[in-house]
């Protein structure tokens, strides 16, 4: 069905697709690593960030659209538990290197992006994408 192309599922598969062409690490898309103390320098969440929205006309996606988030965590450097900027700055590098995306279905653009850290010792970036689907 044409508007498979709606589903979080598939978008996930395209996603996962994209990120694994540069990044290497460990990538999550439901949520995070249930133990980042088990020896994890860093990682990635990847979801659909709320819900998918379509315009169906008949049996044929018009468009669609979708906002997707990308957390990168780094594990932080020594004792005194420093945002390791270095890794966060390769990981991101690493992202934007393959984004803009578009398969001909799927177009991913930049929208924003924030910053924070957890009690765990890592810090993070969380940059959001528009998804189109066309």
């Amino acid at each position: 069905m044409i508007e498979s192309k709606l589903s979080i599922s598939r978008i996930e598969k395209v996603l996962r697709t994209v990120i694994k062409t540069a990044y290497t690490g460990y990538v999550s898309f439901s949520s995070r690593p249930p133990d980042v103390d088990g020896g994890l320098e860093d990682f990635m969440v990847v979801q659909v960030n709320g819900s998918v929205n379509g315009i169906i006309a008949t049996d044929e996606v018009v468009s669609g659209n979708a906002v997707v988030m990308f957390e990168l965590w780094a594990k932080d450097k020594g004792t005194c538990k420093v945002k390791n900027v270095d890794r966060l700055i390769g990981m991101r590098d690493l992202l934007m290197s393959i984004i803009p995306y578009n398969d001909g279905d799927y177009k991913i653009t930049y929208k924003n992006e924030v910053g924070g850290r957890d009690r765990l010792g890592f810090h993070g970036e969380f940059i959001n994408f528009n998804l189109t689907i066309i």
